[in-house]
């Protein structure tokens, strides 16, 4: 998130939320307690993979409507 800050790419403020809670969790528990969460990995597989079908979906769009 900071280097797309630096590139001035708009961030969720609910990403950047998580992304705090997930700092402090990291902090307080640890970074192999937090990572090896469930519910984290979920967060961070969706985080991958919704910029991917995005773009996958704007492809298909802009070839279907030239």
């Amino acid at each position: 998130m900071v280097i797309a800050s630096i590139l001035g790419v708009p961030q969720s403020f609910v990403m950047i939320k998580v992304a705090s809670v997930f700092a402090i969790s990291g902090l307080k528990n640890g970074h192999r307690l937090t990572f090896a969460n469930p519910i984290t990995k979920k967060i961070y597989l969706t985080w991958i993979i919704t910029p991917v079908i995005a773009m996958m979906i704007s492809y298909l769009l802009i070839a279907l409507l030239h």
